[in-house]
């Protein structure tokens, strides 16, 4: 939660508007003027200076808002609000391009002034409409500077006229106004004027006649029909010029400001410009903190708080112009960060308990996974292992040792006899197997092998039988009886060997090596 507080002045008094911001919606909380006449100094010490009725009338609105940001207005005519359009590729360079566009028409040095810019309605999608604001960084400065003399340090520093906009955000007839609206604020000296589109500034202006001449104006004496007059041509100037820069015309003109009970500056207005004219009824207080009930205000008396209002809308809406930037940038105070040290640490410790929460379930869940995973290891190493654990070392200790078991496998089959002997014929013998008998004794680890063949020579059938002999389970082997002829001049042969593994390490390493070997031995040879 947030409080603002827009304050507008005169020679005379001092407007302000309370808002309270919550969960992004603002609530006007009160009302509140004071008149410097009004004022009741306290008593003065003996050697020093007396607080001024304009110092102490703020430090009474500071004292009503409590812990509140303060919005403050840089006059208009310490500035040049100007609306200008360009090309879209320029959006990406608008700092660079700024200064060069408006060094021309504006009276100051670009060098020496403060350049912010808002986004403006724009009828041609291939331009961007900006309302551009220059103002010499000596009277920024300066305005600061005498804020500061009466206890003032604004959050913002806004236009006066381009921040009537900022009603817009409570008003929902300006907000949702399509067509531009000339919002015409009167002061006691001074009028000014804003065009305002969809809730944003378009164009802003100030004219030297207020409430004082417009009110004799309006009760039509002869010796004022000339500033009469004077005063509605600047009215018409006003909107020509901002036609002239691209703007539509706008069809309606709603006031505030010091309106005098029969309205009559309203309908004076209406006639001049040839348009439809009314007060802007502006909101009631409401909330816990409404000093002033919703009657005690009546539409005439809540108009008079239209600038210090607005003022509080532009510093709540984005991309708006505020000239407390780069070298004005307000410091962050010390006094500030007290003010709001039971907030951060209301906040510290409700983050530390959701925290604290957050850890104790997710220790909770884990506590529950973790019960679940040591019954399924228990059930597993009961059912697979034989005895039952829900160490995880125990069960790998188990796992192992089931490992190291003998292998139940036959040490030796007639399949692996076969494999060796097709693995270890050279693939450059031409081999015919005639006849191959295997004996294995009931544990498959001795037997009797014998093999009857066809080669081509006798140099041939010794080759083969060098070959079988490297087979480990093999043992004498031997030849039996001389080559003889066969078909085609090549030659019979037999052997005969022991099948006898020497242990099961080599019997298998032996299997093995004759399974890969067969790969690429083919059928029989």
């Amino acid at each position: 939660m947030a409080i603002y507080v827009g304050i507008e002045e005169d020679e005379h008094s001092i407007r302000a508007a309370i808002v309270r911001t919550q969960f992004g919606r603002a609530q006007l909380v009160r009302y509140l003027e004071l008149w410097l006449s009004q004022v009741v100094p306290p008593p003065v010490v003996e050697g020093s200076a007396a607080p001024s009725p304009r110092a102490l009338a703020l430090a009474e609105v500071l004292r009503a808002a409590g812990a509140a940001e303060i919005v403050a207005s840089m006059p208009i005519e310490e500035l040049s609000l100007r609306r200008i359009e360009l090309p879209a590729v320029a959006a990406r360079k608008l700092d660079e391009l700024l200064p060069f566009e408006l060094e021309a028409v504006v009276p100051f040095e670009a060098e020496s002034a403060l350049i912010e810019h808002q986004p403006v309605e724009s009828g041609d999608p291939s331009k961007i409409a900006l309302l551009a604001c220059v103002v010499p960084r000596a009277r920024v400065r300066a305005r600061l500077d005498e804020l500061a003399s009466v206890g003032l340090d604004p959050l913002a520093l806004a236009p006066s006229a381009a921040s009537l906009a900022g009603i817009a955000t409570f008003s929902p007839e300006l907000a949702s106004a399509s067509e531009p609206v000339l919002l015409v604020s009167v002061g006691l000296d001074r009028m000014e004027l804003a065009v305002v589109q969809k809730g944003k500034c378009d164009f802003a202006r100030s004219i030297g006649v207020g409430h004082r001449q417009v009110d004799a104006i309006g009760y039509g004496e002869p010796s004022l029909a000339q500033d009469a007059e004077q005063l509605a041509r600047e009215l018409r100037q006003t909107i020509a010029s901002y036609r002239l820069q691209g703007g539509a015309d706008p069809l309606a003109v709603r006031v505030v400001g010091l309106v005098d009970p029969e309205q009559r500056i309203v309908a004076w207005l209406a006639a001049v410009l040839d348009r439809e004219a009314s007060l802007l009824e502006l909101p009631s207080p409401s909330g816990a903190g409404a000093k002033e009930p919703a009657a005690a205000l009546d539409p005439i008396a809540r108009a008079r708080f239209g600038a210090a209002l607005g003022l509080v809308g532009h510093a709540l809406e984005r991309r708006t112009i505020d000239l407390r930037v780069g070298e004005f940038t307000r410091a962050r105070k010390l006094g500030r960060v007290r003010e709001l040290a039971p907030l951060l640490a209301a906040a510290t410790a409700a983050i530390f308990v959701a925290w604290g929460f957050s850890v104790y379930a997710q220790y909770s869940v884990l506590e529950a996974r973790r019960q679940v995973l040591e019954g399924e290891l228990a059930r597993i190493s009961r059912t697979h292992l034989g005895q039952e654990t829900t160490d995880v070392a125990e069960a790998r200790e188990l796992l192992a040792r089931g490992r190291a078991n003998p292998d139940p496998m036959p040490r030796w089959t007639a399949l692996d006899a076969l494999i060796a002997v097709s693995g270890a014929i050279p693939d450059t013998i031409r081999h015919d197997v005639q006849r191959m008998q295997i004996d294995l004794a009931q544990d498959r680890s001795e037997g009797h092998f014998e093999l009857q063949g066809i080669v081509g020579s006798i140099e041939e059938s010794d080759r083969v039988r060098e070959a079988l002999s490297h087979i480990t389970c093999f043992q004498n082997l031997e030849q039996a009886g001389p080559a003889t002829p066969a078909a085609d001049g090549r030659r019979q042969y037999r052997l005969e060997a022991d099948i006898r593994c020497p242990d099961d390490r080599r019997a298998t390493d032996t299997r093995g090596r004759r399974r890969q070997g067969s790969s690429s031995s083919g059928g029989g040879r």
